[in-house]
């Protein structure tokens, strides 16, 4: 017998402990960098980066963009573009 039951215990509980702090930490992650995809092009708004350019700060949530603001690539409005699932940073 290489361990006892307490010792088996506390090492699994430290991985799944570490395990929960990686996913809650991903899923922190994925709340703050929400993107949405234009769908006349490959044109990808990041929230995280916002559109400094367009005059859209960092950080601006998709909803707050003032309807009149449209694609730096393509030019259509808001309404093409749609939430792109599944984020990854």
């Amino acid at each position: 017998m290489c361990c006892t039951a307490s010792q088996i215990y506390k090492k699994t509980s430290k991985k799944v402990s570490k395990l929960n702090k990686n996913k809650n930490s991903n899923e922190n992650d994925n709340k703050n960098n929400t993107k949405y995809v234009c769908q006349a092009c490959p044109y990808i708004y990041d929230e995280e980066k916002g559109d400094p350019e367009g005059g859209i700060p960092p950080g601006t949530p998709f909803e707050e963009i003032p309807d009149d603001w449209v694609c730096p690539i393509c030019f259509v409005d808001k309404t093409h573009f749609e939430l792109l699932k599944n984020n990854k940073k």
